[in-house]
């Protein structure tokens, strides 16, 4: 019918697989928006409430690394400060960022991809594969980890990259471009800065190799443009701190504190590692087959650039998640759902365009085949997608409940901690910072911020010189109230310091939760911390 069509009226046909097309894309970004809204409500975890006491300290004035630590990079802090003062310090507020961010890349891999695939509509196929994936198999612990907030300054690096051979004359901003991009990543993670000096690696030998750069070429036309994209990056966030005076501080917790924790802290055990890999592969599995078929497709045709750099994110990304032996937490292969998905994609292209023979911009037909293709990864999606709806259709439709309910409902640790926070809401309780010694939603659910630059959470991650200033800290702070869960109250004991003398003498126990213990500040020491004695 489309022969008989383009040659009848070929403005017609045209017409009707431009339609098409559009009909396409609007498909694949609904498909998405309904993969993500589900999440928008989910409870917040220990981390996210890490980065968003972070951000809260930005928004109260104060200064990361000094006001508050933790061993992240600044991205992360100021991605949530955002987020809080756009659309509000909750979860909705932080996780419509998110979906907003991911909307721009669904966007991104849908425009530049067009050019990558044989039939340029099936770059609205790759967000599904990377995005909707990632929505579907995000629990509430994964939601706005950095790992995938990254993944669009990286792709958007990898694609600047892949078209310097060609364009070292005409477009000498691409470099400078891939730099930016490159630099971004780092402000959010350190350790990714190795994956783009070996991304333009690749780029160098690549243009060598084709001649389409001599040496010389490649020196000052790649790798002098790309260093100063990253440059100027790093110089704006390390002149920020240095005029907040908390350059130094940024700099040990970037450089020093790592291989300080790598020495003292216990490798992650196998099985973490092995339940990492299990998470990737149980929504990958399906476009494995895929990804060999482009990869072998790369091999014995051209290999082309793009699909090189695709590849080195995927073999890089996965040596940097394994050298963080003390982590390997599910969360840190979601840096490679982006790579994984778009080379699934290509494979998918590269076997149609082997089963077909029509034109490049293909039609109907090629459009049925490709979404034949590719139900193997929806059906990897429609389960775990379902499971998300659910807990809404039993809170808001069949009890009628509310937002914090339907929280309560998807986490067990959120009745809990809610449960255990409501005296300090009440009118009698002290005002005041508090100090928690376990989950860090206390803070969150009692609407108390925390009254250490260190929050808390995880103290098994942080260095003995750190832990030996808490009770100096808090007998300076004197918060009114100190939780302590189980695990701490082990750690404090081995970790000595003076902490458990300091509780035991200033406060007593007040009452008991299910996961620890709550201690009021006793009211001799309540006098002096209001006279600043003692």
């Amino acid at each position: 019918m489309t022969d008989v069509l383009t040659t009848i009226n070929p403005l017609a046909a045209r017409s009707n697989r431009g339609i098409a097309e559009w009909v396409w894309y609007a498909i694949a970004l609904l498909f998405i928006l309904i993969c993500a809204a589900p999440n928008l409500f989910f409870p917040f975890v220990a981390d996210q409430i890490v980065a968003l006491s972070g951000a809260k300290t930005i928004a109260e004035g104060g200064t990361l690394y000094v006001d508050f630590w933790d061993n992240k990079m600044p991205g992360l802090f100021w991605f949530y400060y955002v987020a809080g003062e756009l659309f509000g310090y909750s979860e909705f507020g932080v996780h419509l960022l998110e979906l907003i961010w991911m909307g721009v890349f669904s966007g991104v891999l849908m425009v530049t991809l067009r050019s990558y695939f044989f039939y340029p509509w099936m770059s609205a196929v790759a967000p599904i594969t990377v995005v909707a994936v990632y929505y579907v198999s995000a629990e509430s612990f994964l939601l706005t980890q950095l790992e995938i907030l990254i993944a669009l300054p990286v792709f958007l690096s990898a694609w600047f990259a892949s078209r310097l051979p060609s364009s070292l004359k005409a477009l000498p901003w691409l470099g400078f471009a891939s730099g930016v991009c490159a630099g971004i990543t780092v402000v959010f993670k350190l350790v990714f800065a190795p994956l783009f000096v070996v991304f333009w690696l690749v780029v160098s030998v690549h243009a060598l190799s084709t001649g389409r750069a001599r040496f010389g070429a490649i020196v000052t036309d790649i790798w002098v443009p790309v260093s100063l994209g990253v440059a100027a990056v790093l110089g704006i966030v390390a002149v920020k701190f240095w005029l907040d005076g908390a350059l130094g501080e940024l700099l040990w917790t970037a450089f020093e504190y790592p291989p300080q924790a790598l020495a003292a802290i216990p490798p992650a055990p196998y099985y973490r590692l092995l339940e990492a890999v299990r998470f990737f592969l149980t929504y990958y599995l399906p476009l494995s087959g895929f990804i060999v078929v482009a990869i072998v497709h790369w091999w014995r045709s051209e290999r082309d650039l793009f699909t090189s750099l695709l590849i080195t994110w995927l073999v890089v990304g996965l040596c940097l998640i394994l050298i963080q032996r003390f982590s390997w937490w599910q969360y840190h292969f979601l840096i490679l759902f982006a790579p994984a998905g778009i080379l699934g994609v290509r494979g998918i292209d590269s076997l149609m365009r082997h089963l077909l023979v029509p034109s490049r911009s293909g039609g109907p037909s090629s459009m049925v085949l490709a979404i034949l293709l590719i139900i193997p990864v929806i059906g990897a999606v429609a389960i775990p997608g379902g499971q998300k709806v659910t807990p809404y259709l039993k809170v808001f439709v069949e009890r009628r409940g509310d937002v914090l309910g339907f929280q309560k409902t998807i986490s067990a640790t959120y009745a809990t901690v809610y449960r255990s926070t409501r005296f300090l809401l009440d009118k009698t309780a002290l005002p005041g910072r508090i100090y928690v010694l376990g989950d860090p939603l206390y803070y969150h659910l009692s609407d108390r911020r925390p009254a250490l630059p260190i929050i808390g959470w995880p103290w098994g991650y942080f260095l003995q010189a750190q832990w030996d200033r808490v009770a100096g800290q808090l007998d300076a702070a004197r918060p009114p109230y100190i939780y302590v869960d189980k695990k701490n109250r082990k750690m404090i004991e081995v970790r000595g310091g003076g902490v458990d003398e300091f509780i035991d003498e200033h406060y007593i126990k007040l009452f008991d939760d299910d996961d620890g213990s709550w201690f009021l500040l006793k009211p001799k020491h309540r006098r002096k911390a209001a006279t600043g004695t003692g």
